[in-house]
């Protein structure tokens, strides 16, 4: 009643020309909304994180074999996946299990180790830490550490040091660049890798992998090649073997174990990953040796 009379003819002939939808323009209505909002909805941050927090690896990937392996995990269930770099082709067996996302646990100390050397926290010359005098539960962890005696006795509170003093907020960040995973850090600070909210799947794991030997992750070339040489295990007549292994363990059992790595000789690099899991025994001692059967029989090392 405000406004002008012109502005008072065209509302009241707005209200005059007013018809009810139909049954059909209503359901187009409708239609043309949801799909309105799944747009929306699928291009928040939020639908993204959602993307990244699936149980699944879901990538499709550029050549793959299948194979059964499964005569190679006695009475556990598991997965083999191997990457060639030089023929950008994988070998899996258990597609769905390489495909699946666990806890890293200590497989995850490659990637603190490789964050504390790029923020300086720890360097090639220096990457001593002193033991603060706690009892652990396994003797080599109770003496004084550097980054090679970290990674091969797997010393949880040296990882958990460096991360505590890189923090959480730069790990997400370096995490996120790298696609680890679920990219789910709600476990907190130090705890998050193990056996509980972050992780990978096998076949994500052997993708970081083959960039950490080929030297494309965004690290220096010093930063990965110290990595490097803290995961070296062995060489034969003509290659050398790289790997960790990691352990989850669930009141008392061990129900979660990885051993991961990577193959460097004169004709390339494979990188590979065994992943095990069972009520009790799943230990990376035991992912361990049946990756090495597997490598042995390809011929592919020892």
């Amino acid at each position: 009643i405000g406004g002008s009379r012109k502005e008072i003819r065209k509302r009241i002939l707005y209200i005059a020309s007013y018809r009810r939808e139909t049954g059909n323009r209503r359901l187009k209505s409708r239609l043309l909304y949801l799909l309105t909002a799944a747009l929306v909805i699928c291009t928040t941050p939020s639908a993204s994180a959602l993307a990244f927090s699936s149980d699944h690896y879901r990538a499709a990937l550029p050549q793959a074999s299948l194979e059964d392996l499964s005569s190679y995990f006695e009475d556990f269930d598991g997965s083999f996946v191997l990457y060639d770099s030089s023929e950008n082709r994988y070998l899996i067996s258990n597609e769905d299990d390489a495909r699946t996302r666990i806890s890293p646990n200590s497989t995850y100390k490659i990637y603190s180790a490789l964050m504390a050397l790029d923020a300086g926290i720890i360097t090639a010359k220096d990457s001593a830490m002193a033991w603060n005098g706690e009892a652990c539960p396994f003797d080599s962890w109770n003496r004084d550490q550097n980054l090679n005696t970290a990674m091969t006795n797997s010393v949880n509170w040296y990882f958990m040091n460096l991360d505590r003093q890189s923090g959480l907020d730069s790990i997400k960040r370096e995490l996120t660049a790298l696609s680890y995973g679920n990219l789910d850090f709600s476990g907190g600070l130090s705890r998050f890798w193990l056996e509980s909210s972050l992780k990978i799947s096998p076949l994500e794991q052997v993708k970081l992998l083959a960039a950490l030997s080929s030297h494309t992750l965004p690290y220096s070339e010093r930063d990965m090649e110290t990595v490097k040489d803290a995961l070296f295990l062995s060489s034969d007549s003509t290659s050398s073997l790289y790997g960790k292994t990691g352990t989850g363990t669930v009141d008392g059992k061990n129900t979660n174990g990885w051993f991961i790595g990577f193959i460097e000789s004169e004709n390339g690099s494979c990188s590979f990953a065994v992943h095990i899991n069972g009520d009790d025994g799943a230990t990376g001692t035991k992912a361990g040796e049946i990756a090495l059967r597997i490598l042995k029989e390809k011929q592919l090392y020892g």
